[in-house]
């Protein structure tokens, strides 16, 4: 049973720090393999970030007694890593979603030179006080703990608007910023000693670093889909490159699923090129392409054979459903945009493989372009191979 007393005085403190260097750990170690895969700046500033909090917490786990004092040297040490590490964390945040431009680097070297600044001051202070006052070295303190309510609400307003899990940034946040003022309070406040304030002083920290672990676990899952869809995706059209499209057929074909393919390819594709430019070219091929994915949805899948070859495998349909599927793709491209496509089609058949019924779709298709173009033509097994051999 949860008992709060466990966070809160020097123990609680203790407790607090274990618990929040176990999730630095599993992130450090999360970051590091992130950074030996990904080689990208985010993660060695996120790796920075963490290693100081990491010593920020052993400190406070060995010198529980002596952080509670405001005057003690250890003490604002620990506030200064707070700092330094908030920095990194949220540099190393914001370049896991943008890229780490020279206005970026020079910003947060800034913050980090302010943050030297004022620990500069503070020393420059308590060498000139003779036997300061508890009042006096609290003072001292001050410098620091506005510069780091500053950084928050900078953090809130620069920061949020341009990460991707702006909801889960945010409670990071605010998890910090209610443990920073718990401690503002209770130092200013309580003299340094109060039970709620402790308590929530020391555990904010962990539900900070809890949803920044829970943030990272979600970018690395956001990375493996980018990274699976670029695997499977043409670059251009966005369906389904060659590799993955005839692995999808293969299945099919392995598991009796009534595989066909109708294949498109644009007519005049090279004229189109070389009058109006590849650009033209290209937005003709996505036109196509975003037909036969909507097509797609309800029948089976598209893919990208190569250059303006645009293939579609339905399955589990009758040859009168193929041939009217064909003609509809026909006639929507004719129709919805600035090219027309000569169509072809082939139906699975026992012992056939996937790369004999793609080539078979590819040949009705090379029968309709050289013969009218801008029609569907279904593969017949009676057709000699004589126009296969003159397309060659």
């Amino acid at each position: 049973m949860y008992n709060p007393q466990l966070f809160t005085g020097s123990s609680g403190m203790i407790y607090s720090a274990i618990t929040v260097i176990t999730l630095l750990s599993i992130m450090l170690i999360m970051s590091l393999r992130l950074y030996r895969e990904r080689r990208k700046k985010a993660y060695i500033s996120l790796i920075v970030s963490l290693s100081v909090v990491l010593i920020q917490y052993g400190l406070i786990a060995t010198l529980s007694s002596r952080i509670r004092m405001p005057g003690d040297v250890i003490a604002y040490v620990v506030q200064l890593l707070q700092v330094v590490s908030f920095i990194f964390i949220n540099m190393a945040v914001f370049q896991m979603y943008n890229r780490s431009a020279m206005r970026v680097y020079f910003t947060f070297l800034s913050f980090l030179l302010m943050t030297a600044g004022i620990a500069l001051l503070h020393y420059v202070f308590l060498q000139n006080m003779v036997e300061p006052t508890e009042r006096e070295l609290l003072f001292n303190w001050l410098g620091i703990d506005i510069f780091q309510f500053v950084l928050i609400f900078l953090a809130f307003f620069l920061i949020s608007p341009n990460v991707g899990q702006s909801l889960k940034y945010n409670l990071c946040l605010g998890f910090f910023f209610g443990a920073h003022l718990a401690q503002v309070i209770k130092r200013y406040v309580f003299a340094g000693s109060n039970s709620v304030f402790d308590l929530l002083a020391n555990v904010l920290p962990i539900a900070f670093f809890s949803v920044l672990l829970l943030f990272l676990i979600d970018r690395i899952v956001e990375l493996l889909q980018a990274t699976y869809f670029s695997s499977i995706r043409d670059g251009l059209t966005g369906v389904y490159n060659r590799t993955f499209f005839i692995q999808k057929l293969k299945e099919a074909i392995k598991r009796k699923k009534k595989a066909a393919i109708i294949f498109t390819d644009i007519d005049n594709f090279k004229k189109l090129n070389d009058t109006q430019g590849h650009q033209k070219g290209d937005e003709a091929l996505k036109s196509v392409a975003n037909v036969l994915k909507e097509l797609a949805d309800d029948y089976g899948i598209a893919g990208r054979y190569g250059g303006e070859e645009l293939v579609l495998m339905v399955t589990q349909q009758s040859a009168a459903s193929v041939k009217k599927l064909a003609e509809q793709v026909r006639r929507t491209i004719e129709v919805h945009t600035p090219v027309t496509v000569s169509v072809g089609y082939s139906m699975q058949r026992e012992g056939i493989t996937a790369e004999q019924l793609l080539k078979e779709a590819d040949e009705a298709m090379y029968q309709s372009k050289t013969t009218g173009k801008n029609k569907v033509t279904a593969f017949s097994t009676k057709r000699t191979s004589s126009q296969a051999q003159k397309r060659q």
